[in-house]
C-alpha cells in the first residue's frame, strides 16, 4: 500500500508558491496560517486527515500569512487562517476561518470536479 505524505508542504519562498502551486497540475489546498493560532493548527490537522481521505488527490501547502504579506495582499487574506483552493494555478474558492469537516469536504469535490 502506497503512503501518503499528508503533511503539508511549507511554502518558503514566492518561488516555492510559483513553482508548487502556480505550475502544478494537481489540485492544490494552501493554509494560510499564522503560527500563533490554534484554528490554524486544528485547521491543518484537519486537512491532513483528508489528504488521506482523499487518498492524495490534491496537494496540501501551508504559507504562513506573516511572512509574505505580497501573497497576502493578491489573494486578499483578511484573517487566518484562510483556505485556498487552486486549480493549474488558479484560485478556484477560499474559506475563512475553520469550518466543520463535511463543508470542507465538499470544497474538495467541487475543486476536483474540476479537475476531471
Amino acid at each position: 500500500m502506497k503512503s501518503i505524505a499528508s503533511q503539508p508542504i511549507k511554502i518558503k519562498s514566492q518561488k516555492d508558491f510559483n513553482l508548487l502551486v502556480t505550475k502544478n497540475t494537481l489540485p492544490c489546498i494552501v493554509i494560510f496560517i499564522s503560527p500563533w493560532s490554534g484554528n490554524s493548527f486544528l485547521l491543518t490537522a484537519m486537512l491532513e486527515k483528508l489528504v488521506v481521505r482523499f487518498n492524495g488527490q490534491f496537494r496540501l501547502y501551508s504559507i504562513d500569512a506573516e511572512k509574505f504579506p505580497q501573497l497576502k495582499k493578491h489573494f486578499f487574506i483578511t484573517e487566518t487562517p484562510t483556505t485556498c483552493f487552486f486549480r493549474r494555478g488558479v484560485l478556484k474558492n477560499k474559506l475563512k476561518g475553520i469550518l466543520p469537516s463535511k463543508n470542507i469536504e465538499a470544497h474538495i469535490f467541487s475543486l476536483l470536479a474540476q479537475a476531471a
